[in-house]
């Protein structure tokens, strides 16, 4: 019955532009559900609250992530001793940075006992190295070198992100303190 009543009351308003009134009742019930916070005027500013009209505008979202800048991999090289023997020298270690053409280690040769140089194939960082003296030097990698002069960014992205993140969106990238960025495209 109640409904009924209010129903016809909102219809009645409706066709008449007048705001029925409404039953005592159902106005105690519906404001009972209403919580109303009051601030003074000098504790709106002092909490720096701002209010302004609602207007149409662009929302511009940020999608943090974490990852690491790696070289290119055309720009990698593993430096491998030319022939098996053992290593009599080291000259450069991890963080070293290297010439094309400089040598990293000497190696005596197993067959002919004679040593030869073991040299950077291109210019940039040693990021591994697996090459100390008196060690034996196969077909294993001694060196790893890295040309940092043009890297890629290697992000990881939670699952519930991809759909957020598209080709040729602006993608800021900082450092882990935030000191250096660097903007790009995806």
């Amino acid at each position: 019955m109640k409904s009924h009543l209010m129903w016809s009351l909102l219809f009645i308003a409706a066709c008449s532009n007048e705001t029925p009134a409404v039953p005592q009742k159902e106005a105690a019930a519906s404001e009972s559900d209403i919580h109303v916070t009051a601030f003074s005027e000098q504790a709106v500013k002092n909490a720096g609250i701002e209010t302004s009209t609602a207007a149409a505008g662009v929302v511009h979202e940020t999608v943090l992530v974490y990852g690491a800048i790696q070289p290119m991999p055309e720009k990698v090289r593993e430096v491998v001793a030319r022939y098996p023997g053992v290593i009599r020298s080291v000259t450069h270690t991890v963080g070293d940075a290297v010439r094309a053409g400089e040598v990293l280690a000497t190696v005596e040769s197993n067959d002919s006992l004679q040593t030869y140089n073991v040299i950077a194939p291109i210019a940039g960082v040693i990021t591994q190295r697996r090459a100390n003296t008196g060690a034996t030097a196969n077909e294993q990698s001694l060196f790893s070198i890295a040309d940092y002069s043009q890297v890629y960014a290697d992000f990881n992205v939670f699952p519930r992100d991809r759909s957020r993140l598209k080709v040729g969106q602006v993608a800021q990238v900082s450092d882990a303190e935030g000191l250096q960025r660097i903007t790009g495209r995806i």
